[in-house]
């Protein structure tokens, strides 16, 4: 495939995700170099390593993330596949554990919503945490700062 080519194919498929997917993929290709295998790097983003499985994990992902309850047990009965299976073969494909890519997936549309300026305990419970305290400081693990100062950052 040439180099333009493999160009155009990127920018498809990236066009085909909704702006939460991209924002995450994104982050997924900025965490630091050492901690995300080389081939992950690839797959996520070489269009002829497009993977269904990844195609899939998203749509089930942006389907459920609001469902407090939804975790790996549910993620292996959407595929079919053990928990160990679908634990080998996120990392395999992302990089991150299937609880740390849900997570993660949860708090990037949970920052689209802080953006949309709803409350953090709304936004807490639409993103899918159980609890607003638990939300506040994985939210504030991930981005370096509170959902409540972000929304004033964001409103400058």
């Amino acid at each position: 495939m040439e180099h333009d080519d493999l160009i155009f194919k990127s920018l498809e498929i990236l066009h085909s995700l909704t702006k939460p997917e991209r924002d995450f993929l994104l982050l997924l290709l900025a965490k630091p170099t050492h901690s995300i295998p080389p081939e992950a790097d690839r797959r996520l983003i070489h269009p002829a390593k497009v993977n269904p499985f990844l195609k899939k994990l998203f749509k089930i992902l942006r389907v459920r993330f609001s469902d407090p309850f939804f975790g790996i047990k549910d993620l292996s009965t959407e595929f079919s596949m053990s928990r160990m299976t679908i634990f080998r073969k996120v990392k395999s494909h992302t990089g991150y554990a299937t609880s740390d890519l849900i997570r993660n997936y949860r708090l990037t549309r949970a920052r689209e919503l802080l953006k949309k300026e709803h409350s953090v305990s709304d936004t807490a419970r639409k993103a899918g945490f159980k609890s607003q305290a638990y939300f506040s400081k994985c939210f504030r693990d991930r981005y370096k700062i509170t959902p409540s100062g972000f929304i004033q950052q964001y409103k400058k």
